[in-house]
Parts: C-alpha cells; structure tokens; sequence
C-alpha cells in the first residue's frame, strides 16, 4: 500500500483498517491578518484503475476466497469474485499569518484523493476468455466494479460538506505563535477524524449496494445466458 493512504476496506478480503498521516502544508502570510472565517477550498479526486483479469485460479480456491469475504455472502459455486481495496488520503494546506507575538492559523485548501486499489476481478479457471461463461461472469463481476466508483462519487458531496461543516465550528480565535504547530495539529485531526467518520459510512453504503448487485434473480440471469452453466464441468 502506498505511504500516506488509509485504507477504507478490502473487498473480500480484509476488514476496516485506517493506515498513515495526510501531509499538511502550510502557507505563510507576510503580515497579521483578522482571523475570522475562511471558508476552505475542498477539492477531491479519484484513483480508479481498471481491474486486472485473473483467470488462473482453480474454483476451490475462488471458493475459500469468497467465504472470507466481508461484502458479502454467496451461495453455491463462486465461479467469480470482484476484490478492491478503497483507500483515502488528505492534504491540508494551512493560511497563517503573524504580527511576532500572535498568530492566526486558518485551513485555506484541503485535497482529499479516494484510491481504489489492487483492483482485480477472479474468473474461475475452468473457462478461458472468449467462452459463453468467461464472458457472462465477467460482465456480472464488472458490476461490481462499477457499484464501487459510484459509491466514492456519491460519497464525496457529503465529505466535503461534512467537512465544512466541521471547520466552520473550529475556532479561529488568534494563538501565540508558540502554539501554532499544535493548532495546526488539531485542525488536520478534526478533518481526519470527519473523513474517517464519512468513510465508515461509505464502507456501509458499499457493502449494501455490493449485495444489491448479487440480489434477486441476477444469479439465475448469469446461469440462464450460457448451456455450459448446466452441464457437468
């Protein structure tokens, strides 16, 4: 996993983590300033490499993996899984200004990049690629992939404002100078601590929506599209 990303959940195969620190910037004004509200710049970004194709894998070991996983459960022959792991990093960049003895410390932008990461999709080894199966497994388990990068672009509306919120709330009261480190110490944590707050609910809108995907008659849509489903392998 890269350095600085908090991980969110593995998709099939691990559970919540939260990994690292978001680096803060600061920028230095020349002269004292009116430490008042300053509303924050909150851009967000996304990392969604397609998945890899893994078609090696015998279906016993497609089976052990799928009952691992913490998304979802499945019945009968798990002939294909979707796995991720959704991660997050943030960035502050501090606005301070100074007159020597006092300081005012405002957060003046925050860059919040959600990653999905060592995307793959397993399809059971039994069936290559360009076969009825292969092919209706595959398109079955691209909808799971697609059901995670809606869930990060459905989420991120509600992180920014969450986190407006949140710094609307935080004091803006000038501090001695001394203090301006752990001020600005406090206010990376309140953004982090509202990021992995809106992030626990992202893990819960996932997981509801990644069962969504395998609910109702989609399995007996995916067996019903090839003859080779319902004859002995």
């Amino acid at each position: 996993m890269s350095t600085g990303y908090r991980r969110i959940a593995r998709c099939a195969l691990a559970a919540v983590a939260i990994l690292g620190l978001g680096a803060a910037l600061p920028t230095i004004a020349a002269a004292a300033e009116r430490c008042g509200p300053h509303p924050a710049a909150i851009n967000f970004s996304y990392d969604t490499p397609k998945p890899a194709i893994d078609n090696t894998k015998p279906q016993p070991e497609l089976q052990r993996m799928g009952q691992k996983r913490d998304t979802q459960d499945h019945e009968g022959l798990i002939l294909g899984l979707y796995a991720a792991e959704m991660a997050w990093q943030e960035q502050p960049r501090f606005r301070i200004s100074s007159n020597g003895a006092s300081a005012c410390v405002l957060v003046d932008q925050i860059n919040v990049k959600f990653i999905l990461q060592k995307r793959t999709i397993y399809i059971v080894n039994t069936w290559r690629s360009g076969t009825c199966p292969y092919t209706a497994i595959l398109a079955h388990e691209r909808k799971h992939e697609s059901t995670d990068e809606r869930i990060f672009r459905e989420k991120a509306p509600i992180a920014k404002k969450r986190i407006a919120d949140a710094l609307s709330y935080a004091s803006t009261a000038s501090v001695p100078t001394s203090q301006v480190e752990t001020t600005k110490q406090r206010l990376a944590k309140l953004i982090e601590d509202t990021l992995r707050k809106v992030t626990e609910e992202m893990v819960a809108a996932r997981t509801t929506a990644q069962r969504a995907v395998d609910a109702g008659l989609e399995y007996k849509r995916v067996a019903d599209s090839c003859t080779q489903f319902r004859q002995p392998s």
